[in-house]
Formats: structure tokens, sequence, C-alpha cells
């Protein structure tokens, strides 16, 4: 019986800290040269990202979505003290946001938006 009550409060905290950080994987990155997420390009200019529960990255300017790609979440060792944004050749692969000690890190899958 008490080895249940452990497994249900583990089970219960680590629902907790994925919640929260679920809330929280939204915000706004500024582009200072031009890059790709999920094979659209993006201008230099500010966006809003946002991570839904299913997995799946918006990229939005302004109310339209301009981009959609699968990520996942990643633990990193220390919280950045402002937003940063790791390309490689161009391709946005991991945002960490501001005091955050997680990251959201890009899928190669392709997942383009019609215009």
């Amino acid at each position: 019986m008490l080895r249940n009550v452990r497994v249900y409060l583990c089970a219960l905290v680590v629902l907790a800290a994925t919640t929260a950080f679920a809330k929280g994987a939204s915000g706004t990155i500024t582009l200072y040269e031009a890059a790709t997420v999920a094979g659209t390009q993006l201008a230099p200019g500010e966006y809003k990202v946002s991570l839904q529960d299913n997995g799946e990255l918006t990229v939005s300017q302004g109310k339209r979505v301009v981009a959609k790609a699968q990520a996942s979440v990643e633990a990193q060792p220390r919280a950045k003290a402002t937003t940063e944004i790791i390309t490689q050749s161009g391709k946005i692969v991991r945002i960490q946001f501001e005091n955050s000690k997680q990251a959201i890190v890009l899928s190669d899958t392709v997942a383009k938006l019609n215009p």
C-alpha cells in the first residue's frame, strides 16, 4: 500500500513538472538573419513560438501561422539569461527560452504550410 502511494506521488510530481513546462513552452523569438523551420524560410523579424502537448511546434508572425514542426522537450543543465536559438546550416534546431532549464528541440520532420 505504501509502495503504491509512493508510485502515485512520483507520477504526480512528474506530471506537474511536465505541465509546468508545457504552459511555459511558448515565447517570442527575434531572428536577426533568415533561418528555416521544417523547410519554411523565416525572414528576420519577431515570431511567437508555441509547443503543444502533442509535440507540434507552431511558429507565428502576428496572427498568421508561418511554420509547424515536430519538437520535443530536453532538460538543460542550467537556465539561460536570455533566449537562445541554436541553428545548424541555417536551420533552427533548438530554442531555450530565458530563465528556463528546458529547451525545445526540433526534429528533422518537414511540415510545410501552404501560404
